[in-house]
């Protein structure tokens, strides 16, 4: 898109649980809002926000996590709507 969103994964958060965060640059206000969460709270050892993607007209935000329940079950993908 044009440079105003970020995606940030946190796979060790929380016991490696994982979290990924979504920004939109305000540039009248110079700086971050956060936009959207996606918690992986419910997977313990999952390390949701391994990887992570916006998509091209910043309307749809992925996290990937390349496991669930410490390698018990394959990984799996999160997908957020940006309102």
């Amino acid at each position: 898109n044009d440079g105003g969103m970020l995606a940030v994964g946190s796979p060790n958060f929380n016991a490696r649980t994982g979290k990924a965060y979504l920004y939109r640059w305000l540039s009248d206000a110079q700086q971050w809002e956060l936009v959207g969460l996606i918690d992986g709270a419910d997977n313990a050892r999952d390390d949701l926000g391994f990887s992570i993607n916006v998509s091209g007209e910043g309307s749809y935000f992925t996290a990937g996590a390349p496991r669930i329940k410490n390698d018990e079950l394959p990984g799996h993908v999160v997908i957020y709507s940006v309102e």
